[in-house]
């Protein structure tokens, strides 16, 4: 018999948030806990299924039962100590309470009744907004259609560099405790709850109301699809507080100083969640809107197979090779007027630095590493009359993809077409200044447990002599001038 313990090594993903970078600050920059449940919210939709139908809230909120509580109450929770890996119980009193959530404050937080009800009058939007675009939270644990918000100290070890952990969606809740006896040693609430770290309502810079849109985007989500891959699930959760209106400029930043963030490898830094946004949002802007991401939701399969499957389902004839090729392209011009429109972003900016310059040539050989589904731009300078000949090499595996963005008083992307299985060359004209090699490493099949690949180019300019018109029998002035015969 198997049995599921979780257990989390939080120092693994809390070092890797730590950010030495000018202006950054946990009050802009967050990180939530979802993720630590993933592989648990997997094994238990295995064990015990998962019929999304029946654990739905119905799509209008009718013959809402009174509530189960009075303002006052003191309730136990189960919530989960990230420093250590184990739960125990908050106690927490009841401060606020309408026909979609309830919320409990821990006892001895401070928490003003002004900013309770605020939290609760925005839940009403962020409930009637996400459930509008991606369809109701789950409700078949409790017959309550109201969701459990609690406000408390979430233990996260308190990183010294301030970055904090503030909020979480833990699946184990949607289980009863009988249900889980034979397959975990953690206890379920019984109920739909979010975990919002109540630090959260008391910093201007940093909206309680952002992370609970997070927070219940992962409960909608999981309703319809528990197997879903973390960077799918981050990046769309993020794509909700930007549709609400909510600052999302911190998770971009993060990406474009660490622009070689794989966008598959989940790894918990903020530029993993600046990846998986920016892509859920290139998917949003280039194939209709809310409603291709609504199609990842919905679809049962999961990483890059379900957004294959939802191109596909609103007849999208795009492979995730082009797709991946074409947003990394797009997050370096970022100019949605070129081409058809896919080396852009109409609703966001984003400005990324050359990973590297090249300008002294020629240059025997050079290898470098990188990423799976990740990318590296490599900026080859030149003087204007030259040539130049640029070679890209598979070294390891073939799964190294090049493209050059030639900049001149056009742009224009190409591939670096193969001379062979290991390698492809491309030339860049007189009359373009400068190239930019994008480098990628996209393995087959995609969600490989490869850490990076390793790729070698070489260059050379060749300066380039204007050809000379033959002057025979022809006579020369002394002042300069051909003198027909």
């Amino acid at each position: 018999m198997k049995n599921f313990n979780l257990k989390i090594i939080f120092t693994g993903f809390i070092f890797v948030l730590i950010f030495t970078y000018p202006g950054y600050s946990w009050t802009e920059n967050w990180v939530d806990g979802t993720p630590y449940f993933n592989e648990q919210s997997r094994f238990l939709a295995e064990v015990l299924g998962h019929e999304d139908d029946a654990m739905l809230a119905p799509g209008a909120l009718v013959n809402i039962p009174d509530p189960a509580y009075k303002i006052g109450d003191i309730k136990n929770f189960y919530s989960y100590n990230m420093a250590n890996n184990s739960q125990y119980l908050v106690k927490a009193s009841l401060r606020g309470v309408s026909d979609k959530a309830y919320i409990f404050v821990e006892s001895g937080k401070a928490v003003t009744k002004s900013k309770v009800n605020s939290l609760l009058d925005a839940f009403e939007n962020i409930y009637e907004s996400i459930t509008g675009h991606f369809g109701p939270p789950p409700d078949s644990i409790d017959g309550d259609p109201r969701i459990y918000l609690l406000l408390l100290d979430i233990l996260d070890g308190n990183p010294a560099d301030g970055i904090r952990m503030v909020g979480y969606y833990s699946p184990i809740n949607q289980y009863k405790n009988t249900q889980l006896r034979r397959w975990s040693n953690q206890k379920s609430n019984e109920v739909e709850i979010l975990y919002i770290d109540y630090i959260s309502l008391n910093n201007a810079k940093l909206l309680a109301e952002s992370v609970l849109t997070h927070e219940f985007t992962h409960m909608v989500q999981w309703a319809r699809d528990p197997r879903e891959s973390i960077w799918v699930n981050e990046g769309i959760a993020v794509y909700s507080e930007g549709l609400l209106g909510y600052n999302t400029r911190s998770r971009i930043s993060a990406f474009e100083i660490d622009s070689d963030t794989s966008l598959i490898s989940w790894s918990g830094k903020i530029a993993d969640y600046g990846a998986a946004y920016l892509f859920i949002t290139y998917i949003s802007e280039q194939f209709g809107g809310v409603s291709a991401v609504e199609a990842i939701i919905r679809n049962r399969a999961v990483g890059v197979n379900g957004i294959k499957k939802a191109l596909s389902g609103l007849g999208k004839s795009i492979s995730f090779d082009n797709l991946f090729s074409n947003w990394v392209v797009a997050n370096y011009l970022d100019d949605p007027e070129l081409s058809e429109g896919e080396y852009g972003y109409s609703g966001i900016n984003i400005k990324i630095r050359p990973s590297d310059t090249e300008e002294a040539y020629p240059i025997a050989s050079k290898n470098s590493q990188i990423k799976t589904w990740s990318a590296k731009y490599i900026e080859f300078k030149k003087e204007q009359d030259d040539t130049l000949n640029l070679t890209v090499y598979n070294v390891v595996r073939d799964d190294i993809v090049a493209q050059i963005i030639e900049i001149g008083d056009e742009t224009v992307v190409s591939s670096v077409k193969s001379s062979n299985e290991n390698s492809g060359t491309t030339t860049i004209p007189v009359e373009n200044s400068k190239a930019i090699l994008v480098v990628t490493s996209q393995p087959d099949p995609p969600e490989t447990n490869l850490a990076s690949s390793t790729y070698r180019y070489k260059a050379d300019a060749e300066a380039v002599v204007a050809p000379v018109t033959s002057i025979s029998n022809k006579k020369i002035t002394t002042w300069g001038k051909i003198k027909q015969d």
